[in-house]
C-alpha cells in the first residue's frame, strides 16, 4: 500500500496539494430535528396465534411515562394472526412527533373470552417499528425480535420496547456490505473481516463478513452482511476501509484464493437514510491470497468542498497535466494563496490517503472529485465533499517491464490522464500484462462512476513508414506512455517512449472515441 498526503493552508479553506493548488472550503452543514407524522408496525406472529376474539394495542410512551397516544393492531372484529404469519400495521401520528419524544412502546394483548374459552396466548416473534411523513424519508426506531421475542399472556400480556438509540443528525449506526465473489470462490473453512480504520490509524471496529463456521461463498455470487456500529459515525468518520482474507487450513490444505469481484459499502441509521460511500470494482478488484490477503479501500477522510461550486467565482477544475495544454502549470485564476497564509502554521499536511500501488501522476480535480490513478492501474475517484469513493481496478500492470529500472516494481497508469469535462469522461493509458503478454489499452471512463464507455478499452495499436523506408510497428513490449495524455481539437494524443531506449517514441492521436 501507498500513502498520498493531503496539504492544509488558512484557517478559511483547505487545500490539496499536487503539482499545483487546488483550493477547497469548508462549509458547515446545518440539519434540524425531525417531526414524523406516521408510525408502520411490520409484526411477526410465531408459533402460537393471536386469536381472533382478541385484541393488540401499541401504546407509545413519552421519557415520563406518560401515555402519548394508543394505536389499535388488531382489533377484536378483526381475523386472526395466524402461526408464523406476519402484519402490517400503519397509523397517523397526532400530533407529528420527533423520535426523541416516543421513550418507549408498549403492545398489550387483551383476551375477549366466550363461553369457556380460556385466555389467549400470543407468540410475539418479532417487531420492526418505523416512522416516516407519509411513508416518505422512514426512519426505522424499533427493530426487536427472538425465537419467541414475547410470549404474551393472561398473567404476562404486555411487551415494552425500547426505541433504538437516536443518532445524532448527520451520523450512522449501520454499516452494509454488499460483496461480489468473482471466479474464484471463499472457502467454507475460510473468514473474512472488513476493519475501518480512522484518519490515524487507529482500529474503529472489526466487522465479521464470513465467520469461518458459514457456508463458503460460492464463484460469482453476491452476499449481503449488515453490522451495527459499536459507536455512531459520520461521513468521513472512516479513513480506510481493510478486507482481510485469513486462511483457517486443514491437514493437506493450501491457502485460500480469493477474488473479490465488486464492494459497495453503505451506512445507515438502522436501515434508513442510506448514503453509499463505498463502490470498487474489477475483474477481480483484487485477489486476496495466503501471501496477500488484504484489500484497503480508502475513503475520503476530511471534508473539503470547491470554493465555488460549478465553476463560479474564477473557480478552475484540473483536467489535465499542469493545468493546460502548454503544461505551464499556472492557474490564473488563483486569488486565494498568498506569501503570507502559506507558512508552516497555516500551510501543510492534512491527510494520507492510502492506495494500491505507487503514484507517478498528477491527480486532477472536477468539481470536488479527486481522481487518482496508480501503477496497479487502478483509478480513485474520492468525493472530498460527499465522503464516497469509486475505484476501479483495470486490470494487472506489467511487472519490471524487460528487467529496465523504473519508479518502481509494476508499471501499470504511468502517464497522466485527461478528463473531457464536456462529455463527463476521464480518459487514461493502461500497461497491462495480459496472460503474459504487454499490451497498452486506452480506457473512456465514465467520469461519475468510472465504468466503462462504450467501446472501451481500445487496444493501442499503429503502423506507419518512416522517412527513408522502413515500417515502424507499434509494440507494446517496448513502448512506455509516461507523458500525459492531452485532448486538442477533438482528438486524444498519447505519448509514447521505450523502455531501456528500446525502439522509437511515437505520438499517436485518436479522433473520435465512438
Amino acid at each position: 500500500m501507498f500513502a498520498l498526503p493531503l496539504h492544509r493552508k488558512s484557517i478559511q479553506s483547505l487545500c490539496l496539494l499536487t503539482l499545483g493548488f487546488l483550493c477547497f472550503l469548508i462549509r458547515p452543514q446545518h440539519l434540524n430535528a425531525q417531526t414524523f407524522n406516521q408510525i408502520q408496525f411490520v409484526i411477526g406472529t410465531g408459533g402460537d396465534d393471536l386469536r381472533g376474539d382478541s385484541s393488540a394495542t401499541a401504546t407509545l410512551l413519552a421519557p415520563n411515562g406518560s401515555t402519548l397516544q394508543v394505536i389499535t393492531l388488531k382489533a377484536q372484529n378483526q381475523s386472526g394472526w395466524g402461526n408464523n404469519s406476519s402484519h402490517t400495521v400503519t397509523a397517523a401520528l397526532s400530533p407529528a412527533r420527533a423520535a426523541s419524544a416516543i421513550g418507549h412502546v408498549v403492545i398489550t394483548l387483551t383476551s375477549h373470552n366466550g363461553f369457556a374459552e380460556t385466555d389467549d396466548n400470543w407468540n410475539v416473534q418479532s417487531v420492526v417499528a418505523t416512522l416516516s411523513n407519509g411513508g416518505s424519508g422512514a426512519m426505522q426506531f424499533i427493530n426487536g425480535s427472538g425465537s419467541p421475542l414475547a410470549r404474551l399472556t393472561h398473567s404476562a400480556p404486555t411487551l415494552t420496547l425500547t426505541p433504538l438509540p437516536i443518532v445524532p443528525p448527520g451520523m450512522f449506526d449501520q454499516i452494509e456490505f454488499v460483496i461480489g465473489t468473482g471466479g474464484d470462490d471463499l472457502r467454507g473453512d475460510s473468514s473474512a473481516t472488513a476493519t475501518l480504520l480512522a484518519a490515524n490509524g487507529a482500529t474503529l471496529q472489526v466487522i465479521t463478513l464470513k465467520a469461518q463456521s458459514d457456508p463458503g461463498w460460492g464463484n460469482n455470487t453476491t452476499h449481503t452482511v449488515t453490522k451495527s456500529l459499536t459507536s455512531p459515525l459520520g461521513l468521513f468518520g472512516i479513513a480506510d476501509i481493510v478486507i482481510t482474507l485469513t486462511s483457517h487450513n486443514s491437514v493437506f490444505e493450501t491457502d485460500d484464493n480469493w477474488n473479490v469481484q465488486d464492494v459497495v459499502v453503505k451506512l445507515s441509521n438502522n436501515g434508513s437514510g442510506t448514503k453509499q460511500i463505498m463502490h470498487a470494482f474489477g475483474d477481480p478488484m483484487k485477489r486476496l491470497t495466503g501471501s496477500d490477503p488484504r484489500l484497503a479501500l480508502p475513503l475520503p477522510p476530511i471534508m473539503l468542498g470547491p470554493v465555488c461550486a460549478g465553476g463560479n467565482n474564477g473557480c478552475t477544475n484540473v483536467t489535465t497535466y499542469h493545468n493546460d495544454a502548454q503544461r505551464t502549470g499556472w492557474t490564473s485564476t488563483e486569488k486565494t494563496l498568498t506569501t503570507f497564509n502559506v507558512k508552516p502554521a497555516t500551510f501543510g499536511h492534512i491527510a494520507t490517503i492510502t492506495v494500491d500501488d505507487q503514484v507517478d501522476t498528477q491527480p486532477l480535480v472536477v468539481n470536488g472529485v479527486t481522481f487518482i490513478t496508480t501503477e496497479n492501474n487502478t483509478v480513485y475517484a474520492l468525493n472530498f465533499w460527499t465522503g464516497a469513493t469509486v475505484i476501479h481496478h483495470l486490470g494487472a500492470p506489467v511487472p519490471t517491464p524487460l528487467g529496465c529500472g523504473n519508479n518502481g516494481p509494476n508499471v501499470g497508469i504511468n502517464g497522466t490522464g485527461v478528463i473531457d469535462p464536456v462529455a463527463q469522461t476521464f480518459f487514461v493509458d493502461t500497461y497491462l500484462s495480459e496472460n503474459g503478454t504487454p499490451t497498452h489499452k486506452i480506457h473512456a471512463l465514465n467520469l461519475s462512476t468510472l465504468a466503462e464507455h462504450a467501446s472501451s478499452p481500445v487496444t493501442v495499436a499503429a503502423t506507419h513508414s518512416v522517412q527513408g523506408g522502413g515500417t515502424f510497428t507499434f509494440n507494446a513490449t517496448y513502448q512506455r506512455q509516461r507523458s500525459a495524455l492531452l485532448l486538442a481539437n477533438g482528438n486524444l494524443y498519447a505519448g509514447y517512449g521505450s523502455f531501456c531506449d528500446w525502439g522509437g517514441a511515437p505520438i499517436l492521436a485518436a479522433g473520435s472515441w465512438d
